[in-house]
């Protein structure tokens, strides 16, 4: 069993016997994996964070005969989550990222924009002062990378530009202009005006204060509740998320 190298963001972990973790990471050369530590909750030496969801890894593994879970002999921490735990929405932000990730992907399916959009996505949570507006952004941006984010630029039913601006139904996603809007309840245009920056502008580049929290915190429970649809999952983490959601103003 040759022993081999690779670089990978922890996505979540399990107990496996009194030790060892099981855990879930997205690597830049093989995609999706699982991966052991084996007696990291007893060692003096290696430090259990290693193993905690977002942390990025430098990981020496061999595999084993079945091939189907791979063993780390050893690992350096290059990123760590620690200056994300500054508060509870970062933290929920991050649950929310990698459970996002780890629900959505396939094993051993490998696509290089998606570790990388995780690692800036990370680097980015630990810096930015407005956690909610970022979670909405990374989200959307995963969406169009997975080629699931509807099209918004346009009027979905006549195909207008949107030059007088568009209406965003809060459950399909789909954009319509005020004549073909049929006056349903849809997300407000600074929740809508907000997703289009999202997908044309860096974060960075973002004017985040005029979008306040109680305005695009909808834009949240729909990508999430799309998402969910779309793939036939639940993300657990989206329940906290939400709840804190609430608590900003």
């Amino acid at each position: 069993m040759s022993r081999q190298k690779t670089r990978g963001i922890v996505l979540s972990r399990k107990l496996s016997g009194e030790a060892d973790y099981i855990c879930s990471i997205y690597t830049k050369d093989l995609g999706r994996e699982r991966f052991i530590f084996k007696g990291i909750r007893k060692s003096q030496k290696r430090p259990r964070s290693g193993s905690e969801p977002g942390t990025i890894l430098d990981l020496i593994y061999y595999t084993g005969i079945s091939g189907t879970l791979n063993t780390i002999s050893e690992f350096d921490i290059t990123v760590s989550t620690l200056p994300i735990r500054k508060s509870s929405d970062s933290i929920f932000s991050l649950y929310y990222m990698v459970e996002l990730i780890d629900s959505t992907t396939g094993f051993g399916d490998i696509n290089e924009k998606i570790y990388s959009l995780l690692c800036a996505g990370i680097d980015s949570l630990a810096k930015t002062e407005h956690p909610l507006h970022f979670i909405i952004f990374f989200t959307a941006r995963y969406m169009a990378l997975q080629g699931i984010m509807p099209e918004i630029t346009s009027c979905s039913w006549c195909g207008c530009d949107g030059s007088n601006g568009l209406f965003i139904d809060p459950v399909s996603l789909r954009a319509s202009c005020g004549s073909c809007s049929g006056g349903g309840k849809n997300l407000d245009g600074e929740a809508a005006d907000f997703l289009h920056q999202c997908l044309s502008c860096k974060f960075t580049k973002i004017n985040l204060q005029q979008y306040k929290n109680s305005s695009v915190s909808p834009l949240l429970y729909a990508l999430t509740a799309y998402i969910e649809n779309y793939f036939g999952i639940k993300l657990k983490s989206a329940e906290m998320l939400g709840k804190s959601a609430l608590t900003i103003r």
